[in-house]
C-alpha cells in the first residue's frame, strides 16, 4: 500500500469516557436538570420511557464530560449541527473541539479530539441471520473475502467489529451513510491499542486514525480522529450506578 499523505501529529491527547445508561433516578434527575429545552423536548417523543430515561442520561453524561473539559457548567453549553445531524459546539463554546457520541442498549461513550474531526460508535455484539448477506450489501470485497474465511463465531464478532470501525469513520466524516461504506477498507477482526489502517482506491489514509475499543465483553467499539494522537484514554464514569427500573 502507498500513503496518500503523511499523518498529521498531534499533542493533544484523544480521549474517550464510557458510562452506563441505566442509573438510579436521583442522577437522571440531575443530568436532565443540565439539559436545553430542545433537547427536553427530543427526550418527550420516545414511546418507551426506558428509552426517554437513556437519551436524557446520555445527553447530560455529554455535556457532564463536555463542561470538565471546557470548565464551563454543563447546562450552558451550546450546539450546533452539521447538514447531516452531527453536533458540533455553539460558536461560543468553539476552542477548536471535536466530540463525538455513540450508544448501544446500556452504553454510551464520547470521544474528544483538539484539532481534528473524530467519530466514534459502539454495538452490542448480538446474533444475526446472515452477518455475511448483510456484509455483501454494505462492506468492501476485501473485508467480505476477509469474514468468509471465519468460522461463524469468529465472523459475527468480526462484522461487528468491521461494522464499528466503518462507522466511526463515517461519523468523523460527518456524511453518515451518505457515504458508501463499500468505498473504503477496515481491519477485519482483531483487537490492538495500535493505530489501524483505512484504506480507499488502494492507498492508505494516513491522515486518519483508527483505534478498536473493544474491551466490554459482547460489544464492539472503535474511534476514528483525524490526525495522529500522542495518546488515547479511556475513562470509565457512572460504571457502578445501580440500574433505574426498567418500563
Amino acid at each position: 500500500m502507498i500513503e496518500s499523505e503523511a499523518p498529521r501529529r498531534s499533542d493533544a491527547a484523544l480521549r474517550v469516557w464510557h458510562a452506563v445508561l441505566d442509573v438510579d433516578p436521583p442522577l437522571v434527575q440531575q443530568l436532565a436538570a443540565t439539559l436545553s429545552t430542545d433537547e427536553h423536548e427530543r427526550a418527550a417523543r420516545f414511546y418507551f420511557e426506558r428509552d426517554r430515561r437513556r437519551y436524557l442520561v446520555g445527553r447530560g453524561f455529554l455535556r457532564s464530560v463536555l463542561g470538565s473539559v471546557l470548565s464551563v457548567e454543563p447546562s450552558r453549553i451550546g450546539f450546533r449541527y452539521g447538514d447531516r445531524g452531527k453536533p458540533f459546539l455553539a460558536p461560543e463554546f468553539d476552542r477548536h473541539l471535536f466530540f463525538n457520541l455513540a450508544h448501544s442498549n446500556e452504553h454510551v461513550m464520547v470521544a474528544v479530539a483538539e484539532g481534528g474531526e473524530v467519530g466514534i460508535d459502539i454495538e452490542a455484539i448480538r446474533p444475526l441471520a446472515d452477518p455475511l448477506a448483510i456484509a455483501s450489501r454494505y462492506f468492501s470485497a476485501t473485508e467480505r473475502a476477509a469474514l468468509q474465511g471465519l468460522t461463524p463465531a469468529e465472523c459475527l464478532t468480526a462484522f461487528f467489529q468491521c461494522w464499528t470501525r466503518k462507522e466511526a469513520y463515517i461519523k468523523a466524516l460527518g456524511e453518515g451513510l451518505s457515504h458508501p461504506l463499500d468505498g473504503f477498507d477496515v481491519p477485519v477482526g482483531g483487537t490492538t491499542p495500535e493505530r489501524l489502517e483505512i484504506c480507499a482506491g488502494g492507498a492508505v489514509l494516513a491522515q486518519w486514525s483508527l483505534h478498536d475499543l473493544s474491551a466490554l465483553p459482547q460489544y464492539a467499539a472503535a474511534v476514528v480522529v483525524h490526525g495522529q494522537p500522542e495518546r488515547i484514554s479511556v475513562e470509565p464514569a457512572f460504571t457502578h450506578a445501580r440500574s433505574a427500573p426498567t418500563s
